[in-house]
């Protein structure tokens, strides 16, 4: 939720993306890769539920 929200709000003009930039890498690409971290994490939390004892 936070990397989306940090996305939605960038796209918004709320946010800079320029404050997250690091290195070569745009604050867009940054924040998204927060999203998408979030949302494999959730996949593998849904997966131990699934197939847990």
């Amino acid at each position: 939720m936070l990397g989306m929200t940090g996305l939605l709000l960038g796209f918004l003009g709320v946010l800079q993306f320029d404050d997250y930039a690091v290195g070569l890498s745009a604050g867009v690409r940054m924040l998204g890769s927060v999203a998408i971290a979030g949302c494999l994490i959730s996949a593998i939390g849904f997966l131990g539920l699934e197939y847990g004892p």
